[in-house]
């Protein structure tokens, strides 16, 4: 029971930051997203750009102590700076936190029973994006 309230508390904070969102150009979105990870997972950027993929979830998992429906929330979040990425053409940028983005979406859908549509359109966005980047666009 405490798990579900908490993950209801972890979708009700995603769903105020997406509406935050809203209108907003993508650099002011990235800027937004950046105190999103630190006032509520207590993330740098930059030290979440720093990690490497192959120890990305292990050190999420131990160093910062984040549960599946944290690293839900950060996963959507990197998808979400993904795009703006995308959009302002730093394409570099864009794949990096795409691909963060999918390895731990992809641990979240093995660890969670539960089937979401909404996480199912999230990573096709995602590999329609990273299949653009390394095909069409020079990194």
């Amino acid at each position: 029971m405490i798990e579900k309230d908490y993950i209801s508390r972890m979708i009700e904070a995603l769903s105020k930051v997406l509406g935050q969102l809203i209108g907003l150009d993508p650099p002011a979105g990235l800027v937004h997203l950046d105190q999103v990870l630190q006032d509520y997972l207590n993330i740098d950027e930059s030290w979440l750009d720093a990690l490497s993929e192959e120890n990305l979830l292990e050190i999420l998992k131990t160093e910062k102590r984040l549960n599946v429906g944290q690293l839900e929330f950060l996963a959507e979040l990197l998808a979400r700076q993904g795009v703006f990425c995308y959009e302002l053409e730093q394409y570099s940028n864009a794949k990096s936190k795409l691909n963060k983005a999918l390895i731990i979406f992809n641990f979240v859908e093995k660890e969670q029973a539960l089937y979401s549509f909404e996480r199912q359109a999230i990573l096709l966005k995602i590999n329609d994006l990273l299949f653009d980047i390394n095909t069409n666009k020079s990194i």
